[in-house]
C-alpha cells in the first residue's frame, strides 16, 4: 500500500479516535467550551483548533514524504495521562482534567501516526493546550502586583495616596483594583499571540523561547502602567476621563499598542524565510496496514477510558445530586448573620453563634460527601455571595495558633454597607485540619479511592471587625478552643 492510501487510513483512525474520546469525555470537553462561551478572557479558545489545523497544513510537503506507523511510546504515555484525568475528575480539579483531555488527544494521535510524523507537527499539537482555560488562579497575585505597582508609581509622581488591600485613595477620589484589572486577559492573549508569532517568524528555538517569555512578562508590567495612567487621567480630570466605558476602551487600545510594539521590536530579529525542510527518509517501506492503524486507534480509546473502569459504579452518574443542604442550628444560630457563605454541594450545614468579649462570632461547618461533583476547597470569590454593596478589601493566608500547632487559614476582609467583617475559613478531613486547598485535594483523592472514604468539612468563622483589626485576637482564641485539642 502506497503512502497516500496509508495517510487516508491514518487520517480516518485519528478522526475516529478524536470523535470517540471527545464523546466519552464530553462533560470535560463541554466544560472547556462553556468557559469559552461565557468568558471574554478565554474566547480565543474557539480559534486554537483551526489555527493548529492550519499549522499542520503548512507541513503538508514534509508529511507527504512520511508514512504513518503506530508508536508504542505514544500508547505508553497515554497511561499516566489517563490516570491524571481520573485523579482530577475525582477531586474536581477542572483545569487539570481539561489539560489531561487535550493530552489524551495528543498522545493518542502520537500513538496512531508514530514518532517520526509527530516530530513534524509537534508545535501544532502543543499549541492545542492553549485552548484550555488556564489562568484564573493568577488573578489574586496579579491584582496584588497591579495595586502595589500602581500605588508606587502614583507616589513617585508626587500624589499622596493611601492604600488598603485592593483599595486606594487619592485626593481626587477612590480607586479599586478589581479582578478585571488584574490583567490576566491581556497576559493570556499576549502569550498566545507571542508563542504563535515566535513559531512563525523564528527558526531557532532559543529565540522562540525568549520571545515567548517576553510576551508573558510584558503584559504584567504593561497592565500596571495602564492602571497607573488610568488613575492619573482620572486624577487630573477630576474623574471625568478614564471611567466606565472609557476605562475599558482605553485598556484594550493600550494593549493593542503594546502588542504592536512587541511584534515590531521582534521583527528586527526575525529569521529570513527558508525553504520548507523535507525529511530525508521515511519510515520502513510500506508503513502500517489499515488494520494496524485502526487497531491502534481502538487500543488508544481503550487506554484512554480504562482508568474509569477502576471506579465504575462507585459514584452516581453525573456526580453528586445538587440540592439545598439541611441547615442545623446550635445555640444562638437563629440570629441573623451579617454575611452568609455559599455552600454549593454541601449536604449538611451546622451554624452557631458565640459571644466573645466584645462581639459575636458566627461559625459555620459545611459538610461535603466524598463524591465527584462537589468541591469544598474553593477560592473566596466562589464562597462569597454576589452583592453589589459588598467590597472585598483583602485576601491572604494567615498562620494561627491552634494549641501546640500552627494552622493555616484563608482570610478575607470585606465591607458590607459600611460594616467591616473578617472571615477565616479552613478545611477538615477526619482529625486533620488545613487551609491549603492543594493539600485538601490530595487528601480528598485518597478518601474517594477508599471504599468508605470520609467527606470534607469546610469551616467558616465570621466576626465584625474595625480598622485596627481587633477581631483577630477574639478569632484566635476561638480557633485555639476548636482546633487545639
Amino acid at each position: 500500500m502506497d503512502g497516500r492510501h496509508t495517510w487516508y487510513w491514518a487520517g480516518a483512525a485519528v478522526a475516529g479516535y478524536w470523535a470517540v474520546v471527545l464523546w466519552l469525555f464530553r462533560d470535560t470537553a463541554r466544560g472547556i467550551e462553556d468557559i469559552w462561551a461565557r468568558s471574554d478572557t478565554f474566547a480565543h479558545g474557539y480559534l486554537i483548533l483551526p489555527i493548529a489545523a492550519w499549522l499542520v497544513y503548512r507541513q503538508r510537503a514534509a508529511l507527504r514524504v512520511l508514512v504513518p506507523a503506530p508508536s508504542a511510546v505514544g500508547l505508553l504515555l497515554m497511561v499516566p495521562v489517563a490516570l491524571l484525568w481520573l485523579a482530577a475528575f475525582l477531586v474536581d480539579v477542572n483545569v487539570v482534567s481539561q489539560l489531561a483531555l487535550v493530552a489524551l488527544l495528543v498522545t493518542g494521535t502520537w500513538a496512531i501516526l508514530g514518532t517520526q510524523v509527530v516530530r513534524w507537527i509537534a508545535f501544532p499539537l502543543g499549541f492545542l493546550f492553549l485552548a484550555v482555560p488556564v489562568g484564573e488562579g493568577l488573578i489574586p497575585p496579579l491584582q496584588e502586583f497591579t495595586a502595589f505597582a500602581t500605588v508606587r508609581m502614583v507616589e513617585l509622581s508626587g500624589v499622596p495616596v493611601y492604600r488598603e488591600g485592593m483599595f486606594f485613595s487619592l485626593p481626587s477620589g477612590n480607586w479599586r483594583v478589581v479582578e478585571a484589572c488584574s490583567g490576566v486577559r491581556y497576559l493570556i492573549a499576549s502569550f498566545t499571540l507571542g508563542v504563535l508569532y515566535a513559531y512563525l517568524n523564528y527558526t531557532h528555538w532559543g529565540k522562540r523561547a525568549l520571545f515567548a517569555v517576553v510576551s508573558l512578562l510584558l503584559p504584567i508590567v504593561a497592565n500596571a502602567l495602564r492602571a497607573y495612567l488610568i488613575v492619573m487621567l482620572g486624577h487630573v480630570s477630576n474623574g471625568e476621563l478614564a471611567a466606565g466605558v472609557d476605562h475599558l476602551i482605553y485598556g484594550w487600545v493600550f494593549f493593542g499598542v503594546v502588542m504592536l510594539l512587541l511584534f515590531w521590536v521582534g521583527s528586527f530579529w526575525m529569521d529570513p524565510p527558508a525553504p520548507a525542510p523535507i525529511p530525508r527518509v521515511g519510515v520502513a517501506s510500506g508503513g502500517a496496514t489499515p488494520a494496524g492503524l485502526l487497531l491502534t486507534g481502538l487500543l488508544a480509546v481503550a487506554i484512554a477510558w480504562s482508568p474509569w473502569w477502576l471506579v465504575a459504579g462507585r459514584f452516581p452518574v453525573g456526580g453528586a445530586a445538587q440540592g439545598v443542604a439541611a441547615v442545623e442550628g446550635a445555640a444562638g444560630a437563629a440570629i441573623d448573620w451579617p454575611w452568609e457563605p455559599r455552600s454549593d454541594g454541601a449536604d449538611r450545614i451546622v451554624r452557631s453563634v458565640h459571644a466573645g468579649a466584645d462581639r459575636q462570632l458566627y461559625f459555620e461547618i459545611q459538610q461535603f460527601p466524598p463524591v465527584p461533583g462537589v468541591e469544598a476547597a474553593v477560592h473566596f470569590r466562589e464562597l462569597n455571595p454576589a452583592s453589589s454593596q459588598r467590597e472585598v478589601r483583602d485576601l491572604r493566608s494567615r498562620q494561627v495558633q491552634a494549641g501546640n500547632r500552627t494552622l493555616t487559614v484563608q482570610e478575607a476582609q470585606i465591607t458590607d454597607q459600611g460594616q467591616r467583617m473578617r472571615i477565616w475559613y479552613w478545611y477538615r478531613i477526619g482529625d486533620f485540619s488545613t487551609g491549603s486547598a492543594t493539600l485538601v485535594k490530595v487528601l480528598e483523592l485518597w478518601q474517594r479511592l477508599l471504599p468508605n472514604g470520609q467527606g470534607t468539612e469546610r469551616l467558616v468563622l465570621v466576626a465584625p471587625d474595625d480598622e485596627a483589626g481587633s477581631a483577630v485576637a477574639v478569632m484566635q482564641r476561638f480557633i485555639a478552643a476548636q482546633e487545639g485539642g
